[in-house]
Order: structure tokens, then sequence, then C-alpha cells
């Protein structure tokens, strides 16, 4: 970036930093020597500290919400700068990624379809050459960690991979001639000592840097005994210190196998895959992936594919690239020399997709923003969407025409039906409906633009090669648009084909990353603290009628004392009082087939339940009702009524608890019966309640349970006030950093909206099918409601898609109510 750059943007209003921007600070002198390049990369903000649960720099937090750690180019460590002194060079962005504009964060949000990046660079001799386009540029290593191969060896089976780490060996000289390759445990001995971009006692946390030597890079071996072990191709180990790099050589991948590939050879695929280490040689690169266009940074080195008749006409490198207008893709090695530089800088345009149908092209990455938590009910033109179940109705699937992001609506044109079910062939007539009455496709909805595939029917790749033998790249391939229900794939044999949704295979997240597979069936075995949410749990105090702490001698007793805390109730076994204990566990409490407590250990279970029931009885909150059971103590069931001011008022929620054998000394078991909604950050579709109070995150302090002071009434308490509360959306991990932007207020706004569309749809599932022992207290609750229900389905607020849904459910809650 040039200094009358610098100049006409440092009067710019200073705008928001995230990691990975590339800045430069706002006092620039144009006296500045090369070698000491004015350009950074941000490696951390407020933003990237989600968790206060998280300690990995719990010793280097930022103060404020203006400071930003920087790694420097040419620097040694990172530094704290605030933000107000920096500017914005560049912000890259891959190809699909979810933007907004930077000017209008909370506006319409719009799909990357092209994204392209020039870099400066820098020579060994402290010259720099401007806007080189990346695809002329290629890393020093030609594998690296997240790179496509297959494997070579299994020619009539291949197998697809991704490279998750590389191994080298590194070949020295010494100045009397001598030379040795030292293998990648030696390097740990190999001091860069005139190095201004990597040391060994501080590297920046900057992960883009993705090789640590470099051809021609002067080293300094620290021990003898690396010598000694190294390979000696001229001479032998003495006392040599000094040496230059002469090459970098690949030895070993480590490799994570995902799938065979189809083929259209008439061979079987291979059962198991090739090795997790391999060697370089026994896996093909694949080189079409769109993402490496933008996957540069600055530190990065890299090698710079230079014609030859550059350097015959004395091209100049200042602006060398500006000059050069080659059509991408590769050239022949007599055609290029390759030269080693540094990059400096960069500059990212992309072509973005709005909601609302607009293409804008050439848009500079310094002006968007990449949305981090994009709503549920957000989507995208092409996206493929379906109907929500309401009802016996029919689901339709369609395709995403438009969206209005302020209103909440969506133009959609419908699948046809047609003979070949295969076939997403779309209806003409568009129709416009709720955001909140569609679902992302199951089968499809994950398929978007930068997806990879992998062609199911291996001969049609026979298609694209007009009879000819298809490689094995024929198969594999990325998403590059999405058109009304069709997918134009760039395949990694260079070809493109349109092919419908159902005849390829979309690897996902789950599948790429291999890290985590969502299930519907709740375990309470298996507790994954990564994807759960924090809320923080209340220092409640159990005090008796004086008001002060209970001691722990008076909440024991006999079995028999468990008598007293009943009272008389009615013959059909229904809760009249906030708490009530029953003679029998109902058939449809969740946990009912656990349980079979140890016999020695019943007696002191049952001695510590009964201080719980003591505990419930005296100091339950209004709108929260507790049912135990006689004959099964570790149970109980629980419903909290919704507050008004939330987006769950006059909503009842159920919950079963259990008591595992070794309670209080583990937290209690929880489920939730969310009739297949998600109406909370913290209360999950498939029953699972995620707190720190129970286990399920992370916390510390009084957010933990303590066997010593945790009880079950905490756990409602914590439930009714903080779970159920009027923001819910600020209860998903690290939101409470973002409270009071105006990115999250809408965002807010939005999440009440489809929280009391959930509360109004789990209403009806609760009239139709009420959680056993509670029918009476469910039929009063609703009677006496019913008035504020009616009143609530007259929405004068919110989005025009809210209360496009709140009309159509309006008929089904009325008839419901009207039952009662």
């Amino acid at each position: 970036m040039s200094p009358r750059a610098n100049s006409e943007t440092a009067g710019t209003a200073t705008q928001q930093l995230f990691s990975s921007d590339v800045v430069s600070r706002k006092v620039f002198s144009s006296a500045r020597q090369t070698d000491d390049v004015n350009f950074g990369v941000v490696v951390r903000s407020r933003e990237d500290e989600e968790s206060d649960t998280d300690d990995e720099y719990s010793n280097g937090r930022l103060a404020s919400n203006e400071e930003v750690s920087v790694s420097w180019f040419g620097s040694r460590r990172d530094a704290t700068e605030n933000q107000k002194d920096l500017q914005v060079v560049d912000r890259p962005f891959y190809f699909g990624e979810i933007v907004a504009s930077a000017s209008d964060t909370v506006g319409t949000s719009g799909v990357i379809t092209g994204a392209r990046m020039t870099v400066d660079l820098l020579t060994l001799d402290q010259k720099i050459i401007r806007n080189i386009d990346t695809r002329n540029v290629r890393h020093v290593l030609t594998h690296k960690p997240g790179k496509w191969v297959l494997g070579s060896n299994y020619a009539n089976s291949p197998w697809l991979g991704k490279v998750e780490d590389v191994r080298e060996e590194i070949e020295v000289e010494f100045r009397d001639g001598s030379r040795c390759i030292i293998d990648p445990i030696g390097q740990y001995k190999i001091e860069t000592y005139s190095d201004v971009y990597w040391t060994d006692d501080s590297k920046s946390d900057f992960e883009g840097r993705d090789c640590r030597f470099y051809p021609g890079q002067r080293v300094k071996v620290k021990d003898r005994r690396v010598l000694e072990t190294a390979r000696w191709i001229v001479g032998g180990p003495s006392d040599h210190k000094r040496a230059v790099v002469c090459n970098i050589q690949e030895t070993m991948l480590q490799l994570r196998w995902v799938m065979p590939i189809p083929t259209c050879s008439d061979a079987t695929a291979a059962a198991d895959p090739p090795p997790v280490d391999c060697a370089p040689f026994d896996v093909i690169p694949l080189e079409f992936d769109e993402y490496c266009n933008t996957d540069w940074c600055i530190g990065d080195w890299c090698m710079f594919l230079r014609n030859e008749r550059d350097e015959e006409n004395g091209a100049q490198q200042e602006g060398l690239g500006e000059e050069r207008r080659q059509p991408p893709g590769r050239m022949s090695s007599l055609s290029r020399k390759k030269k080693l530089m540094a990059v400096i800088c960069s500059h990212t345009v992309c072509d973005v997709r709005w909601q609302d149908g607009r293409l804008t092209k050439n848009v500079p990455g310094k002006d968007l923003i990449a949305l981090k938590h994009c709503d549920e009910s957000d989507f995208w033109p092409n996206d493929f969407v379906i109907t929500r179940q309401q009802g016996n109705e029919v689901r339709k699937s369609g395709v995403v025409q438009t969206v209005d992001h302020k209103a909440r609506t969506a133009v959609v044109r419908w699948q046809a039906k047609t003979e070949r079910v295969e076939d997403f062939i779309l209806l003409k007539e568009e129709e416009t409906v709720s955001l909140y009455a569609l679902d992302s496709h199951p089968d499809f909805g994950h398929y978007c633009i930068g997806s990879m595939v992998v062609l199911l029917d291996a001969d049609r790749a026979s298609l694209r090669y007009s009879g000819r033998e298809p490689d094995h790249g024929a198969t594999f391939g990325q998403i590059r648009a999405l058109d009304n229900g069709k997918l134009h794939v760039m395949w990694a044999d260079g070809s493109i084909s349109s092919e419908y949704p159902a005849d390829v295979f979309c690897l996902d997240v789950d599948d790429d990353d291999d890290s985590y597979s969502y299930s519907t069936d709740y375990s309470y075995d298996d507790y994954s603290d990564e994807y759960s949410w924090e809320t923080m749990s209340q220092d409640e105090v159990v005090v008796d009628d004086r008001g002060d702490p209970m001691p722990v001698e008076d909440l024991g007793g006999a079995m028999e004392t468990r008598l007293n805390l009943r009272e008389e109730k009615p013959d059909d076994g229904e809760p009249s009082l906030p708490f009530e204990v029953i003679s029998e566990a109902p058939s449809d409490h969740y946990f009912k087939e656990r349980g079979d407590q140890d016999a020695g250990n019943a007696k002191k279970l049952h001695k510590i339940i009964l201080k719980e029931w003591k505990i419930l009885q005296k100091n339950l909150p209004a709108g929260v009702s507790v049912m135990a059971y006689e004959d099964r103590m570790d149970l109980m069931r629980a419903v909290i009524v919704g507050s008004p001011g939330t987006p769950y008022h006059y909503g009842l929620f159920a919950f079963d608890i259990f008591l595992p054998e070794r309670y209080p000394e583990v937290p209690p078991e929880v489920y939730y019966w969310s009739h297949g909604y998600r109406i909370n950050p913290n209360l999950y579709e498939s029953g699972r309640v995620c707190l720190s109070l129970l286990g399920t995150w992370g916390g510390r302090g009084i957010e933990v349970w303590d066997p010593a002071q945790s009880s079950i009434f905490q756990v409602l308490v914590s439930i009714q006030g903080l779970v159920l509360n009027k923001e819910p959306y600020y209860n998903e991990a690290g939101y409470d950093k973002i409270v009071g932007s105006k990115e999250a207020a809408s965002a807010s706004i939005f999440y009440n909206e489809s929280a009391r569309l959930g509360t109004l749809k789990s209403i009806l599932k609760l009239i139709a099918n009420p959680p056993a022992g509670f029918e009476r207290m469910l039929r009063q609750h609703f009677r006496s409601c019913s008035q504020k229900i009616l009143d609530s389905l007259e929405p004068k607020e919110g989005s025009e898609g809210f209360r496009m849904m709140v009309k159509q459910l309006k008929h089904h809650v009325v008839k419901a109510l009207e039952a009662l």
C-alpha cells in the first residue's frame, strides 16, 4: 500500500477490527526503510476471548474492547495496540463466506460468490513487488495442512484425504563446502539467528506461517549432536556452526483419510484406507480448491512464478504485477523461474450475492465483515429449504430466490413432482413465506458455495470425456455456484458440469472435520463440553422460617418423615401445591429405567433426598411446581411457568430430574420436554439442558455444582430466572461480550420472535400430550391464562414474517384452548 493511499484513508472513521485483519499504523512516514514494513495482522481481539473459563490467554488478556493484539511483519513479538491508532488495509475472505457490509452490519447479508487476492512481496534483497495475483505464487512446500489429496498407490480405488501435518528435512551447506541433511528432530536445535521473521524463543501467535525454513536462509547449529546424527553428503561432523539452507525436502505426510472415491472402472473400492503416514509421492495433490486463492497472510514464504521474458525485458520489480496480465493456470517449468519471497501485505476483492438478490462485484474485503453468528432462520438465495412441520401437513421442498432480512420473509420456488425423484426441478410460480416457516433442507441444506462434493455415479464422469477414461479427479469437486436447484461443480480434473444435488455427496462440516457428530439421541453418559452453552448460576442459601441458614441436621430424619411433607391432595394424584409427593413415578418419566442403587447406599441417598424435598417445600418460588415419588425417590418432575416480559410468557416447560447414586457428589441429570423445538440456547431439541451448575459447561466458583451447597432448588431457580429470561440470545457462550452492540440487539429481537413462536407450538404439544401427574395443573393454568394468550396472538410489533406465523398458529391455539 502506497503512502498516498495511507494518507487518503487516514481520516476515515475507526472500524472494528477482527482476527486476520491486515492493518497498518495511521501514522506513516514515507521515509521508512523497506526493512521496517508498516503492516501487521490482528491475531486476537476481545471478540476472540469468548469464554471466561478459557485460560489459554488468561495471563495476556486484552484490557479493553479498544485493544487488539497485532503480529507486525518483521517483529519478534506480538504487540497490543489501540484500534484508534490502526487502519484496516485488507480483510481476507474465503469463497462462500457469509458477510455483511461494514457500513450496515445489521442490514442485508450476503454470500461471497467469488474472492480474489493480490499480494505485495518482499524479496530477499529487500525489494518490494506489488499487486501480484496469488494464482502466480506457490507455497514453499508442495503440501500444507488442509490440502486435499488422493492416494496414488490405490490406482483402482483411490482414497480422498486431507493433509494434517508435513514433516520435512533440510539440506544445509557449511562454509568449508560440507553438506548434510538434518531430520525434523534435529531441526529443533537449529537457530535462525539472522531471521527477523521467525525466532526460536517467541514465535508469533499467528499460524499462517507454514514453513520455518527456506532456501538461502542462514542458520546456526546449537548442538553438535545434531551433526553427529545428520546424513552427510559431503564431508562429515566437525565444529561446524554457521550454514546456509540449500534445499527443503518433504519426507512424510500425516493424513486423515475421508472416504474412497468412486471410479469409472469395475474395481472394488478398498475397504481400508491407506496408512496415516505416507510419503509425498504416494499421494496426488489436488490443486483446484478455490479457497487457496485467498489463503495467504503476512509472513508467508512463497515462490513467485516469474516469466523469463520479464527478466529479458528488464522489467522493474516495483509494480511488476500491475504490468502482467496472465491467464490463470499452470505454466511449464521452462517458461518460469521461481523466486523466493515473503508476503508483506494482501488486497482482497469479493463478489457478493446479497439476500435481496443483488450481485455486487469487486467489493474490497475491508468494506465487509464476516457474520460469525447467523440465525437459524436466516437464508440466502439458492439455499435448499423445506417447510417446517405443521400438524399433518405435507412438507414442501424448494429453493430460496430472495430474502427480506428486515421483514423476515423469503420468496421461494417449490420443487415440482417429477418421474425421477432425484431431479430437483422447480415450479415457475413463486411464493412469499415467513422465514420462521422454513427449515434448512435435511438432505441438501448444507450444499453451498465452496462445499466439496463426490459424484455418486462415477460413470457420469465419462460423459465429460467423450469416451476417454476419466482420471480420478473427475469424481471429486467443489461447488462453485448454485442455480435454482442445480449445482455448478468444478471437478479436480479441471472440468465443469451441472449436477442435481441428489447425484453428489457433500462433505459437510461433520464429515470434513470428523470432530463432532450430532445425534438426536440424548445420552447423559457422554457429555460434550465443546458444544455446550454457559449460564451463570445463583448463589442461593437455604433458610428456615426465621431467615437463618438451615442446619444440615435439621433436614435429616428417618424414612417416615417424608409423610410429614405430604398434605391432602385430590384422589387422581394431580398436584394441588407447588411441591407434591405421590406414590408412583409415571411411566413417561424420561429416567424411569435409570436407577438400581446399591442397597448399602440407598439409605444414605434417601436421607439426602429428604433434605431436598424439605427445601423445595419451603422455598419454591411462584411459577415452579415439583412432583416427587415414593417408589422412586431418585426421580422428580418439575414444571416452570414462563414469566411475563419474556418470549416464554404463559408457556409451560417440563423437566424430568434424576439423582444419581453418587448425588450430591455429582450434579443431578435433567431432561427437558422440548417437543422437538429449540427455543433457548441452553435447551436442546434432544432434551439436553446445558448449565454450568449441571456440569454440562465449564465454569468456576459459584457457577459450578458444589456438593456442600448446591441443590435441586438452585437448579430450578437458575432455569426459571437465568435461562427462561427476557433476552435468551445472550445465553450463548461468549455473547455477554457483545451486549450493547447494534448487531446483537437486532439479532436478539429476531431470536425472541423465534422463541415466542416455539413457545406457542410447545403450548399446543403440551395440551395434546401433558406430562403425567400435571394434567390438572396444566388445565387450570391455560384456562386462567387463555385470554392473555389470545391477546398475544394479535401482535402489534414484530416483523412481517413473525406476524404471518402467529396468524397461522392462531387457529390451532384457539381451538386447543377452547377444548380445555
